[in-house]
This record gives structure tokens, sequence and C-alpha cells, in this order.
């Protein structure tokens, strides 16, 4: 079942110096790109700070309950913070994104100051078996890889334990087989969610434009002419290219009872 950690795959385990070299590189060339290709609402960075290169397909994880700006969601496994940036965007609500690194979390903090969006979004180091949010906080939770890499009925007891009644639960995760998918809608409902169904997730589809800003921010990394860009640079790729695979992939959606 699922093996990665979060949306940035192959960085996780960088050093803490890796990963802010990472994000100066991100915001000069997303600097660089601005006075010629606007980025996509929602994107500030050009989907740089996102392994898959395409947002949208997460809209379909809002799809189940209603978004307005007092509702507050937690996305669990936040990486450098793309996938709530975007949803506070486009839905208006309130996001808290988790990840364990604390690398991470501080860059994802320091990119969401430079897009203007501190106000609505934050992140915090935490593991995703004790999450430090008091019970019935969420209207949503959001999960992906930090739940299926661990395998953690601890982290589905979190998940469930910050959730308002009648709140919305979300998990994408690999699932090879239909019995994957079916194990992962048991464990959900033995937790005592209810709804609790499975669906494919749809394949990101790379812009010209995300393209572009790929080699550049390539580009970038080479110029630098470092031993830690060099490397930066070829983790990065690893992790673009692990995201572009054609491992089967579901969202499980589910709710907790009223």
């Amino acid at each position: 079942m699922g093996r990665e950690r979060t949306a940035m795959s192959g960085l996780a385990d960088l050093s803490a110096d890796a990963i802010r070299l990472f994000a100066e590189a991100i915001e000069s060339v997303s600097r660089e790109m601005r006075h010629n290709v606007p980025p996509p609402r929602g994107a500030p960075f050009y989907a740089l700070d996102y392994a898959p290169g395409d947002l949208t397909p997460l809209d379909v994880l809002s799809s189940r309950g209603i978004f307005r700006k007092y509702e507050s969601a937690l996305h669990i496994g936040a990486g450098l913070g793309a996938p709530a940036r975007w949803w506070a965007t486009h839905f208006g609500c309130s996001v808290l994104g988790i990840d364990i690194s604390v690398a991470m979390a501080t860059v994802a903090g320091r990119l969401t100051r430079r897009a203007g969006l501190a106000g609505s979004v934050r992140f915090v180091a935490a593991d995703a078996a004790t999450i430090p949010v008091r019970d019935r906080f969420f209207t949503h939770v959001w999960a992906g890889d930090a739940i299926g890499a661990a395998n953690s009925p601890a982290a589905l007891r979190e998940a469930w334990r910050v959730l308002r009644p009648g709140a919305h639960f979300g998990l994408r995760v690999l699932a090879e087989t239909p019995r994957d998918e079916e194990e992962w809608c048991r464990r959900i409902a033995a937790m005592g969610f209810v709804d609790v169904v499975g669906q494919p997730a749809a394949r990101p589809q790379i812009s010209q434009v995300a393209q572009l800003a790929r080699r550049r921010l390539d580009r970038r990394l080479r110029e630098l002419a470092d031993p830690l860009a060099s490397r930066l640079s070829g983790a990065c790729q690893q992790a673009y290219q692990r995201a572009e695979g054609v491992e089967p992939t579901i969202v499980v959606f589910a709710r907790r009872p009223a």
C-alpha cells in the first residue's frame, strides 16, 4: 500500500539545508517567471512545490461537505504546503498542515507567507499519530502519503478524533488491487466512519507552464555548481518522475457520524 510520505516524496529525507535551498530556488524561479507568465490561481509557485505538477485533481477531496470562510481543514502530510495553499485559495477555508519533518513545515510556512496566505494557512511539525489539536476541531481532514506509508491505525484514530461530528475525511493512497481498496475501506469503517466509498484518483496533467517551470528550476540548481544543489536536482527529478508514474491511486471518502 502507500509507500510515500508527502506530496514531495523523495525530498522528505533531505537535510534542512537542502530543503531551504530548494525553497529559495523555487522562489527565485517563480519571481522570474511572473514577469512573463502569471502563475495559476492557487499555485503561486507554478506547482514546483508539488511533485505531481498538477493541483486540480485535489479538488475531488473537496467534493464532500460545504466550503466557506469559516470551515477549518487539516492536511496530514503537508510537505511544502502546495495543497493547503490551493484549497485555501479556491475554497476559502482555513487550513492547518502538519508534516513530520520540521524543515518541511518551516519552509511550507515561509512559502505561504511569500504567497500572502499566512492569514488562512499555517503549518506545524507533528506526527500523524499525535496531532496537537483538540478534539472535534476540524470540518475536513485530508490525508495521503503520511497515513498510507505509516499504515497506522493510530493515525486513523487521530483523524477521527479531530473531526467534528458529521465532518468529512478524505484519504488518498496507493491501491494496487481491488482487494487493497476494500482493505482501506474496511479499516476506515472499523474506526467508526460511515458513508465509506473509494474511487480511482485522477491522473495529474502537467501543463506546459509547469513543465517550463521545472526546466528552469533544474537549470537554476545546476547553475549553483554546489554539491548540495546537484543532489537536490537529482532528488527533484526522482520525485517528479515517481509522481508521474502509473501506480494506481485511490481516494477513499468517509464521514464521522453526526
